[in-house]
């Protein structure tokens, strides 16, 4: 082999080793700038974020219950009240006299017709009837009148009236009393009782039929 030959096999030698040593550096540069070193978070630190608010609405207002055995009493009064028909609130009833004398006598009937309002309170319309006789004088009244009585204790009560009379033979002769009172129920039944009433004539005159004090027995019948 010549000197030339020689000369062209270690060029191409030294050729071949340029190219692995290049190929190795490169593949190393690579590898080097795909790797990134981890940066310090330099910047601010984040806000920090506010809690939320819960609003908590107050709790409602305790409602105070009524034993029960108050509630079950109240119930039973409201159903025997809306119960209670009419009819078993109507009474009847009405005062009655009778006076006979050596000059004077007197007949007297007022029958009513009442309403039970409540348990103490009851009013009602009446008619009257009045026969007087006095020597040779005779008179027959006829009229009407209302009345309210409140019970007061027990079997006693109040008493209130307006009556009106008028004469059947003129009726422009009337005469008009204002009677008040107390009086004493005695029932002798569920149905029927009898009363017992003391009066005074509030309107009392030379005209009046009545002289106070006004005693004044009468009869007292629930319909139904």
């Amino acid at each position: 082999m010549n000197s030339n030959s020689q000369l062209t096999w270690k060029a191409a030698g030294l050729l071949v080793m340029a190219l692995c040593l290049f190929a190795t550096t490169a593949q190393a540069q690579v590898t080097d700038s795909t790797y990134q070193k981890q940066e310090l978070n330099t910047g601010m630190p984040p806000a920090s974020v506010p809690q939320p608010v819960i609003v908590t609405p107050p709790p409602p207002p305790a409602v105070k219950k009524a034993p029960a055995d108050t509630v079950v009493k109240e119930k039973v009064k409201i159903k025997e009240k809306d119960e209670t028909p009419f009819r078993k609130k109507l009474f009847t009833g009405g005062g009655f006299g009778l006076s006979f004398g050596n000059q004077t006598s007197n007949v007297q009937v007022s029958p009513i017709l009442g309403y039970r309002i409540s348990e103490r309170f009851s009013a009602g319309l009446g008619m009257s009837y009045f026969y007087f006789s006095s020597g040779p004088y005779d008179a027959t009244l006829l009229g009407g009148k209302a009345f309210a009585q409140a019970m007061v204790y027990k079997e006693f009560f109040a008493h209130v009236e307006y009556e009106k009379l008028s004469d059947i033979k003129d009726f422009s002769n009337n005469v008009a009393a204002l009677l008040t009172g107390a009086g004493y129920r005695q029932m002798v039944s569920d149905r029927v009782g009898f009363d017992l009433m003391l009066l005074i004539d509030l309107n009392q005159n030379s005209r009046s039929l009545y002289s106070n004090p006004i005693f004044r027995g009468g009869l007292i019948i629930n319909l139904f």
